[in-house]
């Protein structure tokens, strides 16, 4: 399992242009669609955590999955395994590469890249939003903090997110509200009050 999830990572890191969140739609690919490593309410769970945490998001992803599914040593292979071609040819651009970055083809091959990492990280916002926004309560919250990632800087939208989670959770009327048994599978009374967990 180790020697595959390496395998795995080195394949993630070989073709995540753009940065981390590009590489999350090919994490997701690999984990969620062709191994069932996860679900996708648990990669779901993956996403929000590399968000509250420090660190690059595609080296916190790698982690959390491969502690999720072979412990510390998982979230080792896989840490390396999503680190190493990147670092290999951040390392060639760096010493060779970087007075070629001006020619013509060159830059249009970059754009071109940027463009396609755009197209796949839309894809994973859909498909997995749909998941999320099936009721009015998360629409309306998603909507929020769009408008606010518009003005604020994103730590600030991501503290407020976890701030309104957490009232959310805790006051009866904003939890029966949001937590719905078709949003996030939670247990409901015959009374339609949401039993505690």
């Amino acid at each position: 399992m180790l020697l595959r999830l390496f395998l795995t990572f080195i394949r993630i890191g070989s073709f995540a242009i753009g940065g981390g969140l590009a590489m999350l739609p090919l994490i997701r690919e690999e984990v969620v669609n062709r191994n069932g490593w996860m679900t996708d309410d648990e990669f779901l769970d993956v996403i929000c955590l590399t968000q509250i945490v420090p660190g690059p998001i595609a080296v916190n992803a790698s982690i959390i999955v491969g502690y999720r599914i072979a412990g510390f040593w998982g979230a080792l292979v896989s840490a390396v395994g999503a680190l190493s071609v990147p670092f290999i040819i951040i390392m060639l651009v760096v010493t060779t590469l970087m007075r070629f970055l001006d020619l013509p083809g060159v830059s249009r091959f970059m754009q071109g890249a940027i463009a396609g990492v755009l197209a796949i990280i839309v894809e994973v916002v859909v498909s997995l939003g749909r998941r999320i926004v099936t009721q009015p309560g998360p629409a309306v919250m998603t909507v929020i903090f769009l408008l606010l990632g518009l003005w604020l800087p994103m730590i600030y939208v991501v503290i407020l997110a976890m701030v309104l989670g957490l009232l959310v959770y805790y006051i009866p009327g904003l939890r029966r509200y949001f937590y719905q048994e078709a949003i996030c599978n939670l247990p409901v009374s015959t009374a339609g009050e949401v039993d505690d967990i």
